[in-house]
């Protein structure tokens, strides 16, 4: 399948195979990206694949799925989902099943609000090392980080 965001739908891509090794790819469009945010844009997709992988890893146990995300193998892709030149994979999610789980409505330490808004205030190096040290990682998850000018004590911008 193939998520069409104007008419915010699922399109089929080819025949369904049944629900035994699903997974779940990630692809960013750089032909879309790169006009807009050049180079920087790769790493914007990247964190946005983070943010959707973040979004579905908190939800799927509610409905009984369990995900595992991996590197994906990007020439097997491209043969597999007719991507063409533009088309970067990004992220793999193998997709299985477990059972239910009761919603958890308690918010992370790290939550999406806007990629325009910061901390008002600058943190610790202490204070940085504890919110990196808490986020943990998935082999094959890479985690970006943005740090304004004056954001984190000791750090330079980037």
């Amino acid at each position: 399948y193939y998520y069409d965001p104007a008419g915010h739908r699922l399109q089929a891509l080819g025949a369904a195979v049944g629900a035994a090794g699903v997974r779940l790819h990630l692809v960013a469009e750089q032909g879309a990206v790169r006009p807009l945010y050049g180079r920087p844009g790769d790493v914007l997709c990247d964190v946005e694949a983070g943010y959707v992988a973040e979004l579905l890893r908190l939800t799927a146990p509610v409905h009984g799925v369990s995900l595992r995300a991996s590197e994906p193998e990007a020439v097997e892709l491209a043969g597999r989902l007719s991507l063409g030149a533009s088309h970067r994979p990004v992220l793999s999610l193998e997709v299985g099943s477990g059972a239910a789980q009761p919603a958890d409505l308690s918010l992370g330490r790290v939550e999406r609000q806007s990629y325009r808004r910061y901390a008002r205030r600058a943190l610790t190096q202490t204070q940085w090392q504890t919110l990196v040290g808490s986020l943990g990682a998935e082999p094959g998850v890479r985690w970006y980080a943005y740090v304004r000018p004056q954001g984190v004590e000791g750090l330079s911008a980037g």
